[in-house]
């Protein structure tokens, strides 16, 4: 048998290290769905909803966000405040 050359054991290791990024991707794709099966889709629904629109947030501040959900803060980003507010249109009028 021949010894490998240097330019075989390269290309034996990036095969190599592709292969374990596959498979890495598929086992976090895999974990995703089993865990998202155990939740309800409600909730799961209203957690993606605000994970993409912390994700809009952190991009327009240019930070990453430290988020207290329980208090709907961002703790370590005050200019994310002006993105972050609850703003309610007026309520019906029945006249009559």
């Amino acid at each position: 048998m021949q010894n490998p050359t240097s330019k075989e054991l390269r290309r034996r290791s990036l095969v190599k290290s592709l292969l374990w990024r596959i498979i890495g991707v598929v086992w976090t794709w895999v974990g995703a769905y089993i865990i998202l099966s155990l939740i309800p889709p409600a909730q799961r629904s209203g957690a993606l909803i605000e994970n993409n629109m912390l994700a809009l947030v952190a991009y327009r501040t240019g930070q990453k966000l430290e988020w207290d959900a329980k208090n709907l803060k961002a703790t370590n980003c005050p200019e994310a405040d002006r993105y972050i507010y609850k703003k309610y249109r007026k309520g019906w009028v029945l006249n009559g």
